[in-house]
């Protein structure tokens, strides 16, 4: 008797330099997820054993990347734009997506059942993501990212003028419950929620957006919509941390 396929997946993304690829070794695979890394490095310049099934994009010759300006936001659609991808490279369909930044790996020995769960009841997007422990608006982090040189202050001060205009007046200072997008779980057969990620997919390729920076953007949009996802303890969940330094050349356009 044939096994009935996985029904959950989980995806990474990753763009840029091949010896700058961070994943883990060994990662613990668990058998009710598939799992797919979706990057312009080939599987055999991957040096280490994990368990992804790999898709190596053409940056210059695939329709979904070639038109981006840089090697993020080529990773950012395989972020975001999940529930088409999924369609148009595995030819699958899932009932719940894990995405986690392709340094980090999920635990084999939690309940994952339930926070699937967590998102399909959850009474608006059927989203599940953490919050932000160190950050409580978006003005915060925003300029906490200038502080950490990840971005210019002109292109952040370009983006704050951008975010504002999301809703009258939109208050940046705003306390709001700000997450993390580092690692989420999404159903990816729920319209309302692939709607959502269309919509900030729209605005973040805004020549007015002038950052890379995704979070400011998916913060914003969460509270300016009046929407919402469910909120777990995602990190306890996960394991892994950034090996190599901040690469600045994955943020400069280039095939």
């Amino acid at each position: 008797m044939s096994q009935m396929p996985n029904t959950i997946c989980v995806c990474v993304s990753y763009f840029g330099d091949p010896s700058k690829i961070d994943i883990p070794e060994n990662i613990p695979k668990i058998d009710a997820f598939d799992y797919f890394l979706f990057t312009n490095v080939s599987a055999a310049d991957i040096r280490v054993q994990h368990p992804y099934t790999v898709f190596t994009i053409d940056t210059e010759k695939d329709t979904n990347v070639n038109y981006l300006p840089t090697n993020v936001h080529r990773s950012r659609f395989f972020k975001f734009q999940l529930h088409k991808a999924l369609r148009q490279y595995v030819g699958r369909k899932y009932d719940f997506v894990m995405y986690v930044d392709h340094y980090m790996y999920l635990k084999p020995d939690k309940d994952w059942k339930h926070i699937q769960q967590q998102a399909e009841n959850h009474h608006s997007l059927k989203i599940v993501q953490k919050k932000h422990k160190g950050v409580s608006n978006t003005n915060q982090e925003m300029d906490y990212i200038v502080q950490l040189e990840k971005e210019t202050r002109a292109n952040i001060d370009s983006a704050k003028l951008y975010l504002r205009n999301l809703k009258t007046n939109y208050d940046l200072s705003k306390p709001i419950t700000y997450v993390e997008n580092n690692i989420f779980g999404f159903c990816p057969q729920h319209a309302k929620t692939c709607e959502h990620y269309d919509l900030f997919w729209m605005h973040y390729l805004q020549s007015a957006y002038k950052t890379y920076r995704d979070q400011p953007l998916w913060n914003v949009l969460y509270d300016a919509i009046s929407k919402s996802c469910a909120i777990l303890d995602l990190e306890s969940y996960c394991q892994g941390k950034i090996q190599r330094e901040f690469s600045r050349d994955r943020y400069v356009s280039s095939n």
